[in-house]
Order: C-alpha cells, then structure tokens, then sequence
C-alpha cells in the first residue's frame, strides 16, 4: 500500500500548476464613423421595411377582387363557341369554349348588372341579361346539355 501512495504522490507532481484566471480584455470604444454607420443600417432598414408594407397595405386596400361568377357549360356540339360577358359599359369578358376546357368556363365577376352573349359561328346561341349581387354564382347550359332536364344534370 505503500508503493500506491507513492505512486499517486509522484503523478500529483509531474502535473503543471494551474494556470492564473483569464482576464478579459477590455474593447476598444468604437470610432464615431462607425458607430454613425450602423446607426444608420439600422434607421434605413427600420424605414425601409415600414414603407413597403405600407404600400403592400396600400395595394391590397385598392384592390377589388371579384367576389361573385358565372359558369357556362356546354358540350362538343358547341365546341369554339365564343363567350361574351359585357357589362356597365366598362367590364367586357370572352373566353371559348373549346374540349382544352372540357367545355366549361367559369368567368369571376363584381356585383353588377351584366348581359351574356354566347355566339358561334356568327349566330347568337345565347344573349341573356343577369344581374349579380355578392357572393352570388349563376350557371348556364348550352347544346345538348341545355335540353337535358333539370334533375338529370349535375349539381
């Protein structure tokens, strides 16, 4: 047990003493130019930021999303019919019915007061007039569909 003893005595020894604490050095002030600079990163971005949500705001406050639509749906017997929606002399809206569509169009509207006009090949299928109040969603069939009855077609 002796030799242990020694032995520990002897390992405890060949350690280094321990090393004096670190002292942390103290930074230096930093120079005015500087500090302007970061000051003014900070204040250019600040600013930067509230403008463009502001004019993300601005935007999206002006916007007028349609919030009503009509659906006219056909079938190959109607095929490159041309769709006209026409309304307070300002709104005009075409699209075609073709079998890329698979005959169907949906057309987004704003409340109004509104005419339908479905032509093809020079003769009028369709001219109704219709008036769209919010939320509202209209559907009208043409060709063969139009002479199915009522409770046969799709809801």
């Amino acid at each position: 047990m002796h030799r242990r003893d020694r032995t520990s005595q002897v390992a405890k020894a060949d350690l280094p003493p321990p090393a004096a604490p670190h002292r942390l050095a103290t930074p230096e002030e930093p120079s005015p130019l500087l500090r302007f600079f970061v000051l003014f990163v900070i204040a250019f971005s600040s600013v930067a930021t509230l403008a463009m949500v502001g004019w993300m705001y601005y935007r999206w406050a002006k916007t007028i999303e349609p919030s009503s639509a009509i659906v006219v749906e056909g079938d190959p017997s109607v095929d490159g019919a041309t769709i006209l929606v026409t309304g307070d002399g300002e709104t005009s809206i075409s699209a075609k019915l073709t079998a890329e569509n698979k005959y169907t169009t949906p057309i987004l509207l704003s409340p109004g007061t509104y005419i339908l006009t479905i032509t093809r090949d020079g003769h009028t299928l369709l001219k109704r007039d219709f008036v769209l109040e919010e939320r509202e969603g209209r559907k009208w069939y043409i060709g063969e569909k139009a002479k199915e009855p009522v409770s046969a077609l799709p809801s």
